[in-house]
């Protein structure tokens, strides 16, 4: 479908790649990856037809469409957004404004060899139409739509009503619409909530197009790609299998490069020791001669650099309070639409929490009302003991002012610290020299997204509220802050739509839809297979309550489901009372010791009620050994709860 050979693209003295050869077949998915700024982006407005290359041939198949997701999508600001989809399908549009002037003139036409011809070209122009899915247009629309996270209210709406994310979408939405037979994506998941994003892999799977897609998703990629080209050193290599596939193969190249290039100086080693030591004896001549001809024909191995990657440590934290933040009965609204009611939320110590659900069910709402960004209509929102929290704005980047340059941004954030700190801060995080000297303007995407990580995380704090930090980040520094993250010491709440982030860091997921906040204790997978489960169950309620007489078996059927749930709650409330108890006991202390504790650091604070030295020995052995109390009855309770947690589970799994 499209043969690539030997493309070449520079832009002044940098070559970002060269000799790129490569056939792409029909259903082939092609991922492109490399850092920001290598040329992913580049390589597809070559191929789309946007820009040049430098040199090399592109032939694609005669007659083949293309579609390209650009960044900056336009729609007639008065078109709605179902309208301004189905109106786009140019080609099945102008079969049916055909196909309907056929009709007119069939209906005047009373040649019947003219009619012949007429219903001869109407049979052409229907079989195409169908081809293309004329008459399911604007279904395939809808579901499309739907599929991306809009309602069926939203069909009917304004363009110019619609925020630039679900733009985006929309863009995203007419270009699929389209069915082009290569899909250019580039970076099309940044809009997209974890629901869309399942969809949307599923919907991929099964297109009969090929794909070539950009993305720093590594687990989109890994569902979606067969292929992959990496860019790397100014160089673009094919690999074939997913993203996992390419790295695994990536390395082992280089571990067997590394043992060549190891070989290759020992010999080269080896020879020049003769060569030096036997060069002035006549008897030996021949013998160097032929050695050094050998150096002078070897091709050496050299290996490449390995590529630049974000170093982040996470200041260790202050000790914060066991419960960090609560919410009682706290109540939201925005212009009088509620968002949330009576929401009731503990954080505890050392927890790590990620916020999923679909776009607009609240998630970036409810941080900003833990960071106190906020302010709730009604209840109680409260900071625990000791609690410094932090704040990373899901459009942050913006925050930045152009006219700074990066170590005056850094300087604003940065207290009494020294330029040489700031300095050493900026390069773990690749500002290195004069790139500190830089104005923001000046700055990419992902340059923009590590100045403002590293303004985040320049002074301790115990409470990170992160809304999807990884936006312009590529895959090696998400996984340099995914591990960052896991090994912080605080407590974490965090929105973002990569999986393997979530997966790698959080032990707790929120799932927020409707207003509602449920819980689920584990990482990313256990919270999808819970879920799983729990639609089964919806789904089984649902069957058995449509069956027989509508109105007589749901009755019976609402009757038959409160009584289970009651007999479930009942058994769990048995099964758990000794736990129950266990807990109440353990919090009851842990109350009592936290006093003493905070006692204690008083009487050590206030030289004038302490005694003499061996009275602040003996303070001090006790507030060890209450410290080491607490720590232990904290353990306890959550060994304590993960039990209740699992007996619970195990009892609605058996019943249901």
């Amino acid at each position: 479908m499209l043969i690539v050979n030997k493309l070449t693209k520079s832009y002044g003295v940098r070559t970002l790649f060269s000799d790129l050869s490569f056939t792409l077949n029909p259903r082939d998915r092609l991922g492109v990856v490399g850092a920001n700024g290598s040329g992913k982006t580049t390589l597809c407005e070559i191929l789309s037809g946007n820009i040049e290359a430098d040199s090399g041939e592109i032939h694609l198949v005669r007659g083949a469409s293309l579609g390209y997701l650009e960044q900056n999508m336009t729609f007639s600001p008065d078109g709605t957004l179902l309208s301004e989809l189905v109106n786009n399908v140019s080609s099945a549009n102008d079969l049916d404004h055909k196909r309907n002037l056929i009709h007119d003139l069939l209906s005047t036409c009373e040649d019947p060899a003219e009619q012949e011809s007429l219903l001869h070209e109407l049979g052409e122009i229907e079989e195409h139409f169908l081809h293309l899915g004329g008459y399911s247009i604007e279904h395939e629309a809808k579901k499309i739509l739907t599929g991306l996270g809009f309602c069926e209210s939203d069909f009917d709406r304004s363009m110019s009503e619609f925020s630039g994310g679900w733009v985006m979408r929309a863009g995203l939405a007419r270009l699929l619409l389209s069915e082009p037979d290569i899909l250019f994506l580039d970076e099309p998941t940044n809009h997209l909530d974890l629901d869309a994003l399942l969809w949307f892999e599923a919907f991929l799977r099964d297109y009969s197009g090929a794909v070539i897609l950009i993305s720093h998703d590594r687990a989109f990629l890994n569902r979606t790609v067969t292929r992959v080209i990496a860019f790397e050193n100014g160089k673009a290599k094919l690999y074939t299998g997913s993203y996992d596939s390419y790295i695994e193969a990536r390395d082992k190249e280089r571990e067997i490069l590394e043992a060549t290039v190891k070989n290759q100086e020992r010999f080269i080693e080896t020879e020049m020791r003769f060569i030096n030591r036997f060069r002035a004896k006549n008897t030996k001549a021949s013998q160097v001669q032929s050695r050094m001809k050998r150096l002078e024909k070897m091709d050496v191995v050299t290996l490449d650099a390995r590529g630049k990657t974000m170093r982040l440590a996470i200041p260790k934290s202050p000790r914060s309070g066991k419960t960090v933040l609560s919410m009682r009965e706290l109540e939201f609204a925005y212009d009088g639409n509620p968002v949330y009611e009576n929401l009731d939320i503990t954080l505890v110590r050392g927890e790590k929490i990620a916020f999923v659900g679909p776009n607009g069910a609240g998630k970036s709402t409810l941080l900003k009302l833990l960071a106190g960004e906020l302010a709730p209509g009604g209840g109680v929102l409260e900071l625990g003991h000791n609690v410094n929290s932090v704040y990373y704005a899901q459009h942050q980047t913006e925050q930045l002012a152009d006219a700074n340059t990066v170590i005056g941004e850094m300087r604003l954030s940065a207290g009494m610290e020294t330029d040489e700190r700031l300095r050493t801060m900026l390069g773990a995080f690749l500002f290195t020299g004069d790139d500190v000297d830089k104005k923001v303007s000046m700055l990419s995407g992902g340059e923009k997204a590590r100045l403002a990580l590293a303004k985040m995380f320049i002074r301790p704090s115990n409470l990170i509220l992160m809304d999807e930090p990884t936006n312009h980040l590529d895959i090696p520094s998400r996984d340099v802050l995914a591990d960052a993250l896991l090994a912080y010491d605080g407590t974490l709440c965090l929105i973002t739509h990569d999986r393997d982030l979530i997966d790698h860091v959080a032990n707790r997921v929120f799932d927020i839809r409707n207003g509602v906040v449920s819980e689920y204790h584990g990482n990313y997978s256990y919270y999808l297979a819970k879920r799983e489960s729990e639609q089964v169950r919806q789904a089984s309620w649902e069957d058995v309550s449509k069956s027989g007489d509508p109105k007589q078996e749901k009755r019976g059927q609402d009757k038959e489901r409160k009584r289970a749930e009651a007999s479930m709650r009942n058994r769990i409330h048995r099964e758990t009372k000794k736990q129950r108890a266990r807990i109440q006991k353990i919090e009851k202390e842990t109350e009592s010791v936290s006093a003493r504790i905070t006692e204690v650091e008083d009487i050590l604070a206030d030289p004038a009620r302490c005694g003499g030295r061996e009275e602040i020995g003996e303070l001090s052995s006790e507030y060890t050994s209450l410290v080491a109390k607490k720590n232990a009855l904290e353990e306890e309770w959550m060994e304590i709860e993960m039990e209740v947690e699992e007996i619970r589970d195990s009892i609605m799994a058996e019943i249901c």
